[in-house]
């Protein structure tokens, strides 16, 4: 499963790109002002996934999935596509966190 998205590293410069659903892991590219960028984490160390909906933590206004690491890292992910995909993202991550995606 693949999504097209915004998403950041802490509260750093957010990056337009693609986050995909691999088997034991999800993967995160994009550019942001010509510069690319590639965060790939493991389901087993993901520590929560919330909604976050605050100004402080939306990407362009939208309401960002935030993944918190178990090392106490937060990434943070706005979709660009339709209504309901980010409650199926944070869904997904809470399912996958303990039970990896089948091949």
């Amino acid at each position: 499963m693949t999504y097209a998205v915004l998403w950041r590293t802490g509260r750093g410069t957010a990056h337009a790109g693609r986050l995909a659903l691999l088997e034991e892991a999800l993967v995160h590219d994009g550019t942001s002002g010509g510069v690319t960028a590639r965060c790939e984490l493991g389901y087993d160390q993901i520590a929560a996934v919330d909604v976050g909906r605050s100004a402080a933590e939306r990407i362009g206004g939208r309401p960002v999935a935030v993944i918190k690491t178990v090392d106490g890292a937060t990434i943070e992910v706005a979709m660009l596509g339709g209504a309901g995909l980010l409650t199926e993202l944070v869904e997904r991550l809470d399912g996958v966190r303990t039970s990896p995606l089948p091949g």
